[in-house]
């Protein structure tokens, strides 16, 4: 399975979390609880995912051309 990370759609939460799951899982809420705009109660927020570049070493030879 991959590892994806999410972070809180809210730009105020800085919520982030990791999560071995596959592709398929729907993404998951904020654990936070967010005030709603009408002050009315509170809700769970979407995250989204964050993409990264991964970490990759290329070692050895053959693997690009030397012209």
């Amino acid at each position: 399975m991959a590892r994806y990370e999410f972070a809180c759609i809210d730009t105020a939460c800085d919520y982030t979390v990791v999560i071995e799951q596959p592709i398929t899982d729907p993404v998951p809420e904020c654990p936070d609880a967010h005030l709603s705009l009408d002050h009315d109660g509170f809700y769970l927020m979407p995250m989204r995912r964050v993409y990264s570049v991964p970490g990759v070493v290329f070692r050895g030879g053959g693997w690009a051309s030397k012209s």
